[in-house]
Parts: structure tokens; C-alpha cells; sequence
């Protein structure tokens, strides 16, 4: 299996998707990307497609006393999620519209659709290899033009990789669709120039689909010069993200940012975070949270960092409401120079830490999360992930 392990990009296991040499062109359909399968999700309710920036989502979070500087990271995570997938859809908007109309080009092996719309020429064409293995590879691209341009721009190219989906194998086997996309935002700008993304990400996918346990998507984003529509400093970014959900089990969200905090306790400019959010359900109806951060660089000078946590518990359709919450400044030797810390809520749930078990406290650096542990390439574990 391979590391990253994402979505499937049609659940339809259907005659000739897999080995062979041909395929119709609704088995090309089929293999097309799509926002439904694309989407990262932390909760129940967040695959429903966002076309435009919005702030933090209607979740009530215990917070009403806390300072300037609560670290609301359980929020920063769901919304890094929802800003990826905003602009996910900008390109795979025009791949969902295109496949619904009969393919203008369908061999056994190609595939190929184009119209016009809101004066936008969109191509979108797909060719298809078969493997020894019995596995089929389908290759994609997005092309877009003005009308009146002379030629088109390619602002999305892809592979996708598809075992253990030919008819024989319904539920008698474990299935996989695993691959990889860019999304060139930059390019997407020459042919709409009101766009405001730039840069790329590239995301490596991974799903496995066993028809015991069901299915556990993975996804790798790598943001290269990235800046997203609603950043009004027009920072570039790089950083990277790892990702995992099984559905009615958990998941986890590790990520890096760039922060201006620029509170109180903090500051202005821009630091550099890592972070990480993990979650399970522990009775069918509940879910445990819990997100941990640090920030370095920017206003944390001689060596000072910034630690954060937030654990929370609530249902399945949004994120769990905040519970314990810790945010302080410690100095190069890990003494605390500053901070705040506030239960109001369920405590944090020593599952969701194996390595540490309590969280980080507010007085000492003993029970700190280990970011050491912390890599962007695997998922970070939760608790009954199988």
C-alpha cells in the first residue's frame, strides 16, 4: 500500500476500470476527480463545497472569558481544511461540469471533453494504461482559455492509479485508488485574471477500501509559493500537511502555517507553526479532540517559542466544543515566561497522547507535546485507527 492514502475518485467498480487495454468512456468519468472525493473532512459536515473566503464557522466555543490570545486551534485547523478545500474546488468545479456531457473524443484508451461557459473555453482530457498487475493508470489534465485567446492553458495535470476495481473484484477484495494533483493556481490566474490564488499545491492521495473495516483516505499536500484567496498579506507560503479520516473511527490533521498573532500577549509578525489535530469517537456519539501547536521565529526572539493546546468534546456534525485550553510563551531552556490557561469544558483526553499522556501544562515544560514525533509525510495516529 502506498503512504499516502486518499480518496477515491469514483466508487463505482465497474467492467474494464481496471486491467485490459480499453475502457468506455464512463469508466474515464468515473476515474475524474471530483470535490466529493478531493475534500479534506474533519467532522460530518464538511465536504459541502465553500466557493468563497469566510471566517471561522458558527461553532460555539466555551470561551467567553478567555484572553485576547486564546489559541482557538481546533478552529485553525478546521479552517485550513475548508481553505483548501475552497480552492480545490476552483479547479475541479469545471472536471464535475465537463464529465456530466458525453466524452467529444472516447477511445479505449483517451478521452476528452470541452465546452464553453461564462466565456471560459474548459478541455479536460484523460488517457488510460494498463498494468501488469491488472491495475489501470489514468493520466488527466485541465486546459482553460478565454474564447478569444489563441491558446489554452493547462492549470491542473494528474495521475490516478486504480487496483482491485474490475467487476470480478467487488467485495471479494481490498481496492485502492491512490495518485497525485496539481493545482496551479498562477496558472489559473493568466486565463481569470480576478483570480486571486497563486502558487501551487500538490496533493498525493492514497485510499484503501477494505470491505471489512471500510475506508481510510490519506492525503500529502505540499503548498509551493502558495497564497491563498483570503490572505491579505500576499505572503507566499511553503509548508506542508498530512491527513487522515476514517469515517465513524477518527482521524488527524498535522500542518504548518505562518501566523501574526498580534494580540496582546504577542507581538506582530509573521511566526512559523506547527501543528497538530487529532480526534476520535469514543461511544458512536461523541467526539474527542484535541490540537497542539508551537511557533517560532517572528516576535519569538533569543530562542522563545510559543506552545499551545485546546481539547474539546462535542457531537459528529462540527468540531467539539472547547474544553481545557493552554497558551504560554517559554524561554530557550523551557521556562514559562508568560501565559494563560482555562478549563471550561471536559479535560483533554489522555487517549488522544499516548506519549505524553496530560497535557501541557501552564507552569512547567514536563508533559510539552513531543513535536519531534510530528512529520508531515505520515499521519499522526489516533485512538481505534486501524
Amino acid at each position: 500500500m502506498n503512504i499516502s492514502r486518499l480518496l477515491p475518485f469514483g466508487l463505482a467498480a465497474v467492467l474494464g476500470a481496471c486491467g485490459g487495454s480499453q475502457a468506455s468512456s464512463a469508466d474515464f468519468a468515473s476515474a475524474a476527480p471530483s470535490y466529493s472525493n478531493l475534500a479534506l473532512a474533519q467532522n460530518d459536515g464538511d465536504v459541502v463545497p465553500a466557493t468563497a473566503p469566510s471566517g471561522s464557522d458558527t461553532a460555539t466555543q466555551q470561551n467567553a472569558t478567555a484572553p485576547s490570545c486564546h489559541p482557538h486551534l481546533m478552529d485553525r485547523a478546521h479552517d485550513i481544511m475548508a481553505r483548501v478545500n475552497r480552492h480545490f474546488h476552483k479547479h475541479l468545479a469545471h472536471v464535475e461540469d465537463l464529465v456530466q456531457d458525453h466524452a467529444k473524443i472516447a477511445t479505449g484508451t483517451a478521452a476528452s471533453w470541452e465546452n464553453i461557459k461564462d466565456g471560459i473555453d474548459r478541455k479536460f482530457s484523460m488517457t488510460r494504461a494498463a498494468n501488469a498487475d491488472g491495475s489501470a493508470t489514468f493520466t488527466f489534465q485541465l486546459d482553460l482559455k478565454q474564447v478569444t485567446a489563441a491558446s489554452f492553458t493547462t492549470v491542473m495535470t494528474g495521475t490516478v492509479t486504480a487496483t482491485g476495481h474490475a467487476a470480478a473484484d467487488a467485495g471479494a477484495s481490498l481496492r485502492e485508488r491512490s495518485g497525485s494533483i496539481t493545482f496551479d493556481f498562477s496558472a489559473l490566474k493568466t486565463v481569470i485574471p480576478t483570480e486571486e490564488a497563486e502558487g501551487k499545491i500538490i496533493d498525493s492521495f492514497d485510499n484503501l477500501d477494505d470491505p471489512a473495516k471500510g475506508e481510510k483516505r490519506i492525503a500529502s499536500l505540499a503548498l509551493e509559493n502558495f497564497v491563498a484567496d483570503d490572505d491579505g498579506t500576499r505572503t507566499a507560503r511553503n509548508a506542508n500537511f498530512v491527513w487522515e479520516r476514517e469515517p465513524s473511527i477518527g482521524g488527524s490533521f498535522a500542518f504548518q502555517d505562518q501566523v501574526d498573532f498580534g494580540c496582546s500577549k504577542v507581538a506582530s509578525g509573521l511566526a512559523t507553526v506547527n501543528a497538530v489535530a487529532r480526534w476520535y469517537k469514543v461511544d458512536g456519539q461523541t467526539v474527542h479532540g484535541r490540537t497542539d501547536a508551537s511557533a517560532a521565529g517572528g516576535p519569538f526572539t533569543s530562542g522563545k517559542v510559543l506552545v499551545g493546546v485546546t481539547c474539546g468534546a462535542g457531537g459528529t456534525a462540527g468540531k467539539p466544543a472547547e474544553g481545557y485550553w493552554m497558551l504560554k510563551v517559554e524561554s530557550a531552556t523551557g521556562t514559562t515566561v508568560s501565559g494563560d490557561a482555562a478549563t471550561t469544558g471536559s479535560a483533554c483526553d489522555t487517549k488522544l497522547d499516548p506519549k505524553n499522556g496530560a497535557p501541557p501544562a501552564l507552569a512547567d515544560n514536563a508533559t510539552d507535546f513531543d513535536f519531534s514525533t510530528l512529520n508531515f509525510s505520515t499521519p499522526y495516529p489516533f485512538p481505534n485507527e486501524w
